[in-house]
C-alpha cells in the first residue's frame, strides 16, 4: 500500500520542481529584458590590417550621466584599439585625451600631442585617421554638426574641414 501512495506524490512532486524551474527561467529572461543594464552599444570603426577595408566593432559602454561625459568615454574606449586581432589601432597606445567640451552640436576634442606619432602597426595616413575617427564619432552621435579636433590646444586648419564647418566658411 506504501508503495502505491509514494508512487502518485513522485511525479507530483516533478511536476512541482519542473514548474518552479521554468518559472525562474522566466522571471529571469523578464529581468533581463525589461531592466536596464547600464550599457549603450556603440560602433567604432577600425582599419583592417591590410587597409582595404574598415571594420566596425561593436562596445557595450557604460551609460553616462550627460552627454558630454558620454561622448568622452566612447572616446576613452576608441583610443584603447580594437579588440579583433585582425584591425588596426588609429591612435598611438600613448595617446591622452585631453579634454572633451560639447557645446550645443559642436563637438571639441583635445588630445595629447602622442596623437601625431603614427604607430607602424597603423599604415593611414594621418588626414584618413582623424577622418575615420570623425565618422565614428558621427555614427553614434548623430546629431553632432561640427567636430574640432586639438593637438595640446592647437587648431590645425586642414584636420576641421567637416561638413557643418565647411558650410560656415563658405558665408
Amino acid at each position: 500500500m506504501l508503495n502505491s501512495v509514494s508512487g502518485s506524490r513522485k511525479p507530483r512532486f516533478l511536476y512541482i520542481i519542473a514548474g518552479l524551474i521554468a518559472g525562474c527561467f522566466l522571471l529571469s529572461l523578464l529581468l533581463f529584458l525589461f531592466l536596464d543594464n547600464g550599457l549603450e552599444p556603440r560602433i567604432m570603426l577600425f582599419p583592417g590590417m591590410n587597409l582595404s577595408k574598415q571594420t566596425g566593432e561593436i562596445r557595450y559602454i557604460p551609460r553616462q550621466a550627460s552627454m558630454e561625459e558620454r561622448i568622452e568615454k566612447y572616446i576613452q574606449e576608441f583610443i584603447l584599439g580594437p579588440s579583433q586581432l585582425d584591425l588596426s589601432r588609429l591612435f598611438p597606445e600613448q595617446t591622452k585625451l585631453q579634454s572633451v567640451i560639447l557645446r550645443d552640436s559642436t563637438l571639441y576634442v583635445d588630445f595629447s600631442e602622442d596623437v601625431l606619432f603614427q604607430e607602424r602597426d597603423n599604415l593611414l595616413p594621418f588626414e584618413e585617421t582623424i577622418e575615420l575617427f570623425r565618422h565614428s564619432l558621427i555614427i553614434n552621435f548623430r546629431w553632432i554638426k561640427n567636430i574640432y579636433i586639438t593637438v595640446n590646444g592647437q587648431l590645425p586648419d586642414n584636420w576641421n574641414e567637416t561638413e557643418g564647418n565647411k558650410k560656415k566658411k563658405s558665408r
